[in-house]
């Protein structure tokens, strides 16, 4: 009857609004039906997730998938995918027009997680850093040529908007990058947040105007220079008119862009995330990212619900990336990529990138991913020490 059943978890699906103990049926590597008690006769194969929890399978809106090239030695893309709950991982313009086509039939091929490219404005993508040091670094016709011939492929277009030319041109170089999006009709990606503490938030908060309803902002919980609310109590006006016509509002974690100090004066001001993602890449990997899973335990940690946190790594993401319909969801006909985790209560210490700590009381484990039908994962992905939150003595 069924090819799979995974039987007994609370089900947590946004995208219906379930939140439930519930059978998940899969057949076809498609979602077959959810509901209390199915009938399991004939089934091929049923797991038993009794105590754990079941949602649609992640998906890391920002990362980077490409090992091995340039600075960012990016990751291996199952290592922090299909390993650690994740089946969809955006690879957030690591390469631009020159160097798609080896992510494109280097990697993506290879990896069980799904992946979805954003086509960096500058040809060469992240192979260099900066990348992105005058005006002819970006190449408005190339960058259309190749979404053109990647068409549903190509999902969107990333700028980062710091480095030499964004301080000498400004809202010029984010206007740029959204006509480029505008005319390929994919949405547009800015990053935000200076490592090196040269760009002004005034850039910044002059481009927040640029983004259009379905844009993406990451990093936008920042405490770097350009940020959204550097050395104010409150977020600029301009974020708040930004949420408020649609623009996405992405985590973006990285090893330099995730404040709990600033995450939480967005949160205390009703700014909130639309999608929480992890900005994996082998200069953070393993220093305060940890992955997905590890990143939704300090919203966790922060006051979000765990239906919340499941909403901005599945549903939310998907319709960001128009996919809603394909994946982060466990609606029947749907991919069947669902993921399976114990949530563990203690004392947990997580870390920002900026060193701060912070307690909470649940950590958030992968223990089975199911990508479009197949059982690829019983594990906790990369599993360095320490990948579990580390247990702390309660403060009280």
């Amino acid at each position: 009857m069924y090819d799979l059943v995974i039987t007994g978890g609370r089900v947590i699906d946004p995208s219906t609004e379930k939140d439930g103990v519930a059978d998940v049926a899969i057949t076809g590597g498609r979602i077959a039906k959810v509901g209390r008690n199915l009938a399991k006769e004939g089934a091929r194969r049923i797991i038993d997730v009794k105590g754990k929890v079941v949602t649609p399978g992640l998906i890391d809106l920002h990362c980077h998938v490409f090992n091995g090239f340039g600075r960012f030695s990016s990751y291996v893309p199952d290592q922090a995918g299909v390993l650690s709950g994740v089946t969809t991982a955006v690879d957030a313009g690591t390469t631009g027009a020159s160097t798609f086509k080896s992510l494109r039939d280097f990697v993506m091929p290879y990896a069980k997680t799904r992946i979805v490219p954003f086509l960096h404005v500058v040809p060469a993508g992240l192979a260099v850093i900066p990348e992105l040091n005058r005006e002819e670094d970006i190449q408005e016709d190339w960058a259309l040529q190749v979404i053109e011939e990647n068409k549903g492929l190509i999902r969107g277009v990333k700028i980062r908007f710091t480095g030499p030319y964004v301080r000498t041109a400004g809202v010029k170089a984010a206007k740029r990058a959204r006509s480029i999006a505008r005319q390929a009709k994919v949405p547009l990606m800015v990053h935000i947040g200076e490592q090196h503490e040269r760009n002004v938030p005034v850039h910044t908060r002059a481009m927040l105007p640029v983004l259009e309803a379905g844009d993406i902002l990451t990093h936008f919980a920042t405490a770097r220079n350009g940020g959204v609310m550097l050395n104010t109590k409150r977020p600029f006006p301009e974020l708040l008119e930004a949420q408020k016509r649609g623009v996405v509002l992405d985590i973006g974690h990285g090893g330099n862009n995730l404040s709990f100090d600033v995450a939480r004066r967005l949160l205390d001001a009703g700014v909130r995330p639309f999608s929480i993602s992890t900005d994996m890449a082998g200069g953070n990997r393993m220093v305060c990212v940890f992955g997905l899973p590890d990143t939704l335990g300090k919203f966790l940690a922060l006051g979000m619900s765990m239906p919340d946190v499941v909403r901005c790594a599945t549903f939310n993401p998907a319709k960001a990336l128009g996919m809603e319909k394909e994946i982060g969801t466990l609606r029947t006909g749907a991919a069947a990529d669902v993921a399976v985790f114990d949530i563990l209560e203690g004392h947990f210490e997580f870390q920002d990138a900026e060193g701060k700590k912070l307690h909470g009381d649940q950590a958030v484990i992968p223990v089975l991913t199911v990508r479009a039908g197949e059982v690829v994962s019983a594990d906790w992905g990369p599993r360095p020490t320490g990948w579990v939150p580390p247990r702390v003595a309660p403060c009280c």
